[in-house]
């Protein structure tokens, strides 16, 4: 590893990405941004977007063991209608044995505790349902896709700057 690459797991990458909304929150209602569930103000929904690209999806597009063929990173906060040509954050917990993939992160008790799940078809990777997971409970990965190849469940990467 040199100074100008990161070796972490997507389950960091995510808490960082959890880290940066919390820290984003005090700015955001200086400038009256609502950023709770149901209300979130269209330009808290930009910020969060951004910050997940920064702190996710750059990071993982950066990957030395990326594949040119990968599917790209479904996006966040965004209801995909199928995944089937998309690649995606995996959260899993005890109460869910399904295959899953991120949507988003939401409040219950504390600032964004809570990882809202599409469950997917094994078959079709078509959302079935969705569970809302404690994050505190949630165990992240990436699902690497790539036309024609098996899915490869990432725990680690190495982003090269």
């Amino acid at each position: 590893m040199t100074e100008d690459s990161l070796r972490c797991s997507p389950a960091d990458l995510v808490a960082v990405f959890r880290d940066a909304l919390i820290a984003s929150i005090p700015t955001a209602e200086r400038l009256l941004l609502e950023w709770g569930d149901g209300r979130q103000h269209r330009d808290w929904e930009r910020l969060a977007r951004t910050l997940f690209d920064l702190c996710v999806r750059g990071p993982i597009e950066s990957d030395s063991a990326r594949p040119e063929s990968e599917y790209p990173l479904a996006p966040y906060d965004i209801d995909e209608a199928s995944y089937a040509v998309a690649s995606w954050i995996s959260a899993t917990s005890e109460t869910t044995s399904s295959r899953t993939a991120l949507i988003r992160l939401m409040t219950d008790v504390r600032p964004f505790d809570i990882a809202q799940v599409a469950i997917l078809d094994p078959e079709t990777l078509v959302p079935i349902d969705r569970a809302l997971l404690p994050f505190a409970e949630v165990e992240f990965a990436f699902v690497r896709r790539s036309k024609g190849q098996l899915n490869i469940e990432i725990r680690e990467i190495e982003a090269i700057d």
